[in-house]
């Protein structure tokens, strides 16, 4: 039988009610599967014999997308070979208390980032494959029961060109050569996990392989890119967060081999499946890397690994505790960093980066508690969001100094011991800290992850420490902290004088006379970074820190400082102008790369969006100044002229300040190594400001770097240009998404700009209207990380504009939660840019 299946204009989601009532009927699943790959067809062939028990009455169906379904079959009897477009269903007469069914299909490879995702090396012409499934796509790859508590057995075998690599879970057990210049790959089984951590990565991949503890490690990347792997770096970290993690954990590495594998045009950061971790390849650095991206690199490669015990060896039961898995990860590869390895700027990091993240989420008309209930797989997409990752790991962070770092370690290994191979939810993490501890969670879990918003903390002017309700449930928490008093020196620095710890649960907490603000102190509600809280700074701590920020001896301190600060602009405390100054007269006397790379990529956010165009001009032009000015002095170590010349590309904005950069194209100064990845930002520019020879100058380009980037910033300064009829058309590409989604993307972000207003306006207007349609036709992913957030056009939004996008979220219907939630968080951020603007 061959049959094409009817693609139903019904969502492909599975709802919470159908998995609950499904993992209650279907056990002991074992799935044989068998690929076959395509060097030159868009296409792959699959086979699959699904075992599994059942129990209950009534049919039961297997999630599929597949292209052309030719074969099914149940417990020997042949059915017709459809499925609804998403499933299968497997009638309840034809089922028994041990079922096999067999299926044979064709389906297209994915372009999106999704499913079984192809791409074709422009340089080279090679062709890759691989697989992104979190957290509802393995049944793109084959039919399964795609839900987190329905373990599996996978006993997997491919066909590919003999010519490629294929990297699966389990290690690779017997290759064996097949007519038509093809060889099979078996790989071994591995314990039972869940079909969203299924791996299948094929290709001409370069490889590079080291051993561990008796387990085999992986390296592996595109053959074009083989040049810029760092392999030896990557082990290194590796092999101590192997370590650290079987150290604190007591629970040896279950998974047999470990490969990691970096994949072009990821969707996200990296994905933890089972032995064979994906990540995006921008962490193969083709530019000189600053020590602040290899930092970044190794909180992810420590962040996967973590995942393999927390979340792979035990796995959430359903999606609403994505947050559990995501923040445990987030925080433990922090605390990896800081005690395995040489990145000791860790919590700079994890405060300007995650904790940021999750400060500016938890205060937007959308927060959300910690753990809420999950409806469908579809709403998961929206809480791979700050809450879910920055919040959670933060908590977990205050957690872990209330229980003691002992009493937190014990909890995590008495979890592991008592679900491990199974599921677990977060009441089954809680018992186990509670009964490792001998404390009680229950009220700290109710205040921190069942509520939502955020806490002030400041010092008043009598020296009370008080602590105020935000936005979401209004409710005051239980915090931990520690208070610092910082008082001027002799050589010009703020020393730290007094710390003292304090906890409070209410509206205040005393603290001792020396806490007392005084003019040219600073008092620091939050030293050493333990509470998840904006930090108020009060009137004379605020003076000190305008004048002084630089002069901090404390750099995680420092950090804060700079959060604090943004958080003030942000409530429109400080005028965008304001802010500007003291951002940047702290920077030029800043030493620590995390703080200054954090610091600049914010002020060229702030000139973007909330600078007014009365101010704009000239803030611009002072921005600029001064990063040139850094940059004619003799810095202190090439991390910080690094940071500094990439910096001032995002300071751009005005023409002259374009024309200024466009030049180090041909004639840079002599301490500024002006690498691939800078030329294409510079002309990027330039295009923005059409300034003349651009078009050729981008010809050139494309010549000199042919690679998938090379083409992605190619587009990106396409979509620069001013020209209404180019951005006509630009635009019109970003609304059909017929080609790469990862193209796609990589030029949104260069599409508004607030100096082409006027030319933009009516496309800003069409963003809006085309959302409705875009979000039933479009993958979820697109949608959310692409076409509404990247493109939104907060940098040329005006009032009528935001009313009309009120107007669109009053139509939007109950079914339509996923934009509701998209538009109510763009236009919060366009209501705050247009508040800005007018300071």
């Amino acid at each position: 039988m061959h049959e094409t299946c009817a693609h139903t204009p019904r969502r492909d989601a599975l709802l919470v009610a159908e998995a609950l009532e499904r993992a209650s009927r279907v056990s002991a699943v074992r799935y044989e599967l068998e690929f076959t790959l395509h060097a030159e067809r868009d296409d792959f062939d699959g086979r699959a014999v699904v075992r599994f028990d059942l129990s209950g009455a009534g049919d039961v169906f297997i999630d599929a997308r597949l292209g052309t379904l030719h074969e099914l079959t149940l417990n020997t009897t042949v059915l017709p070979a459809v499925c609804d477009g998403f499933r299968i269903t497997l009638p309840a007469e034809l089922l028994l208390a041990k079922n096999e069914v067999h299926l044979r299909w064709t389906s297209p490879h994915e372009h999106t980032g999704v499913g079984f995702h192809r791409f074709k090396d422009p340089e080279d012409g090679a062709t890759y494959a691989y697989t992104d499934f979190e957290p509802f796509s393995a049944h793109r790859l084959f039919p399964c029961f795609d839900q987190p508590d329905i373990k599996a057995v996978y006993a997997v075998e491919a066909v590919a060109p003999a010519a490629w690599t294929v990297i699966a879970n389990g290690r690779t057990l017997e290759t064996s050569d097949v007519l038509g210049g093809l060889k099979r790959h078996r790989f071994a089984e591995l314990p039972p996990f869940s079909t969203y951590l299924v791996a299948l990565c094929a290709g001409p991949w370069h490889t590079q392989r080291a051993e561990h503890a008796g387990i085999e490690l992986g390296v592996h990347c595109r053959a074009s890119l083989a040049r810029f792997l760092d392999a030896d770096e990557i082990f290194a970290v590796t092999r101590q967060g192997f370590d650290f993690y079987t150290n604190e954990f007591a629970q040896g590495y279950p998974f047999g081999k470990y490969d990691q594998i970096f994949v072009p045009e990821f969707n996200s950061g990296a994905m933890e499946n089972v032995g064979a971790v994906t990540f995006n390849e921008c962490m193969v650095f083709r530019d000189p890397p600053t020590e602040a991206q290899r930092l970044s690199r190794a909180e992810v490669i420590l962040h996967e690994l973590a995942h393999m015990w927390f979340g792979n060896l035990v796995t959430m039961r359903w999606w609403e505790d994505l947050w559990l898995n995501e923040s445990f990860a987030t925080y433990i590869s922090f605390l990896a960093l800081d005690e395995a390895t040489r990145f000791k700027a860790c919590w700079r990091a994890f405060l300007s980066g995650i904790k940021g993240w999750a400060l500016g989420e938890d205060q937007k008309p959308s927060t959300h508690p910690i753990a809420c209930s999950v409806e469908d797989t579809e709403q998961t997409f929206l809480n791979f969001d700050g809450i879910t990752y920055g919040k959670g790991a933060s908590v977990l962070k205050q957690l872990r100094a209330w229980l003691g770092a002992e009493g937190f370690r014990e909890g995590l290994r008495l979890h592991f011991r008592r679900h491990a191979l199974g599921n677990a939810s977060l009441a089954d993490f809680l018992a186990a800290l509670s009964d490792a501890s001998g404390r009680d969670l229950s009220a700290w879990s109710k205040l921190w992850l069942e509520t939502s918003g955020v806490n002030t903390l400041g010092v008043s002017s009598d020296g009370t420490l008080h602590q105020s309700v935000g936005n979401g449930s209004g409710v005051l928490r239980p915090h931990l902290l520690r208070i610092a008093r910082w008082a001027p020196q002799a050589d010009g620095t703020l020393r730290r004088t007094h710390l003292e710890e304090v906890r409070i649960d209410g509206a205040s907490a005393s603290l001792p006379a020396a806490f007392r603000p005084e003019r040219g102190t600073l008092i620091w509600a939050n030293a050493d970074d333990l509470a998840f809280a904006r930090i108020a700074l009060d009137a004379e701590s605020l003076q000190t820190v305008a004048e002084h920020l630089g002069s901090v001896e404390c750099a995680l301190t420092r950090m804060g400082l700079h959060v604090s600060l943004f958080d003030m602009l942000r409530d429109a405390q400080l005028s965008p102008q304001r802010w500007v100054e003291i951002t940047l007269r702290a920077l030029t006397h800043e030493s620590d790369g995390e703080i200054l790379e954090a610091g600049l990529r914010r002020v060229a956010s702030v000139l973007s969006r909330y600078v007014s165009d009365a101010k704009r001009a000239g803030t611009v032009r002072h921005a600029f100044a001064t990063a040139q000015s850094v940059l004619d002095t003799t810095l202190p170590g090439s991390d910080l002229r690094l940071h500094w010349s990439r910096g001032i590309i995002g300071l751009v904005g005005t023409r002259e300040d374009a024309a200024k950069l466009k030049t180090w194209l041909d004639d840079a100064p002599a301490s500024i190594n002006v690498d691939q990845g800078m030329r294409w930002r510079i002309l990027a520019r330039a295009a923005a400001f059409d300034l003349p020879g651009t078009v050729e100058r981008i010809a050139q380009e494309r010549k000199r770097d042919p690679s998938d980037r090379g083409a992605k910033m190619s587009f990106a300064c396409e979509a620069a240009f001013g020209d209404s009829s180019n951005k006509q058309a630009v635009f019109e590409r970003f609304v059909q998404a017929t080609e790469s989604h990862d193209l796609l993307k990589s030029a949104m972000p260069l599409f508004f700009w607030a100096h082409q207003r006027t030319q933009l306006a009516p496309l800003a207007r069409r963003w809006l209207d085309v959302l409705p349609a875009l979000s039933k036709s479009a993958d979820f992913e697109y949608l959310s990380r692409g076409f509404a957030r990247s493109l939104a056009p907060h940098c040329v939004c005006d009032d009528a504009l935001l009313q009309a996008g009120q107007e669109l979220l009053q139509s939007l219907s109950a079914d339509q939660a996923p934009l509701r939630r998209i538009l109510l968080e763009e236009l919060d951020e366009m209501q705050r840019t247009l508040r800005l603007r007018a300071l």
